[in-house]
């Protein structure tokens, strides 16, 4: 009978040392994918968000929904940082699942990662220089218009609009920053009124 072949020591350290060597090599990538993945499920989650404000317009004579959280049955949500928050408010209507309303790289777990911009219906345009408009039609170029933002608020919800400045005296200075949820806290999804 032929002696059998098996591994040596040597040579099974040498394959496990190669099998180690292509998990080390693969893991950046794999973590990028999946980093990839999570944004492109954002992009999609915002496209869905802004169907649903747009159709609200349709169906109110094209009259906004209130952008900032408000216990006015117009306002996109209610304020707090529950669940009850966003089913209550207007556009749960149109998009009725709550995962659509959080950002899936939102470090701080938050139920609702977006915001409306200020301009829309919001808090703070009414000022002086600060122009806003209650009716789309009033939109001139949708898509330079932004609608959603992510904005992360540490208390576990957004309790306005989010404005990128306003006059103060004479200065103009920013409210609210966006988030930087993706690609290494680096980048923001924003969506705009023509759906991009």
């Amino acid at each position: 009978m032929p002696p059998r072949r098996a591994f040596t020591l040597i040579e099974l350290l040498v394959v496990i040392s190669i099998i180690a060597l292509l998990i080390a090599l693969l893991m950046p990538a794999l973590g990028s994918a999946q980093e990839s993945t999570r944004h492109a499920q954002c992009l999609s989650t915002k496209r869905q968000l802004l169907l649903g404000y747009t159709a609200y317009s349709v169906d109110h004579k094209d009259k906004l929904m209130i952008g900032v959280p408000s216990h006015n049955e117009e306002a996109f949500v209610r304020p707090g940082g529950d669940a009850s928050a966003i089913t209550r408010g207007a556009l749960f209507d149109y998009i009725s699942t709550l995962e659509v309303y959080q950002c899936p790289e939102d470090p701080y777990g938050n139920l609702r990662s977006y915001s409306i911009v200020g301009v829309l219906r919001g808090e703070g345009w009414t000022g002086a220089g600060q122009y806003g408009t209650d009716d789309i039609a009033d939109i001139i170029v949708p898509s330079d218009q932004m609608v959603f933002i992510e904005e992360s608020d540490h208390r576990g919800y957004n309790v306005g609009s989010w404005l990128l400045r306003v006059a103060d005296g004479q200065e103009h200075r920013f409210i609210d920053y966006v988030s930087l949820f993706h690609y290494n806290n680096t980048a923001d999804n924003i969506g705009f009124m023509d759906g991009h």
